[in-house]
Formats: structure tokens, C-alpha cells, sequence
């Protein structure tokens, strides 16, 4: 069972482009999930916002803009976890999900940091 840090972790999600999105076709020739692809930040946030009303989300969600440098500068498509230090490094960087999450190895550097 993983222990709780909230005294001392911040987590938040990104939210960043659609992977799949209804306005355009995937490898299979079908169009992709629910929601179009944003084509302004205004567009996007609303999006952010349903996804995170529909999935229940708790955490603060930070908004990747229209020039998609957040995910660009942590290759982050589709999703990924990152932890990052006090020093503002990346202490933890978890392989492309969703087949790539290892929540254990997120919470090692957590307690690495910690000195847990």
C-alpha cells in the first residue's frame, strides 16, 4: 500500500493535447475519444476541465498551451509520471504510459528526496 505524503508532495496534472481526438482518424481508420482537438487555449482548458469533472480528479491541473511546449520539453505524449526535486530537477522520470507507469518507482525518488 503506498503511504500518503501530502504534507510534503505537491502532485499535479498536466493536461496536454488529445491523443486521441473525435476529429480525427487513428491507425484504424476510426476517429479517436470524445473531445476534438483544441485549436485555442480557451478550447483546451474547457476540455481539461470536463476530463477532470468526468475522471473525479482532486488534483490542481496545469494547462499545457496551444504551443504544446510542456509536452515537448518533457515528452510527455501520451502520459507520463514525473517527480520533481526541490531543486527543481527532474529526480524521476517514468516511462510513456499508460504501460509505462511504475508508481512504486515514483514513490522511491519521493522518499529519496524526503530522505524517507
Amino acid at each position: 500500500m503506498y503511504q500518503t505524503y501530502k504534507a510534503d508532495v505537491e502532485v499535479f496534472l498536466v493536461y496536454i493535447h488529445e491523443a486521441h481526438p473525435s476529429d480525427q482518424k487513428g491507425t484504424t481508420g476510426k476517429s479517436g475519444g470524445k473531445f476534438k482537438q483544441a485549436t485555442t487555449d480557451e478550447e483546451r482548458r474547457d476540455t481539461a476541465g470536463l476530463c477532470v469533472k468526468n475522471l473525479k480528479l482532486a488534483m490542481p491541473t496545469l494547462i499545457d498551451g496551444m504551443d504544446n511546449k510542456v509536452e515537448k520539453d518533457y515528452a510527455s505524449f501520451p502520459d507520463r509520471i514525473y517527480v520533481i526535486g526541490k531543486d527543481g530537477k527532474v529526480a524521476y522520470k517514468g516511462a510513456k504510459g499508460p504501460f509505462g507507469f511504475k508508481p512504486g518507482e515514483a514513490e522511491d525518488a519521493i522518499k529519496k528526496i524526503l530522505g524517507k
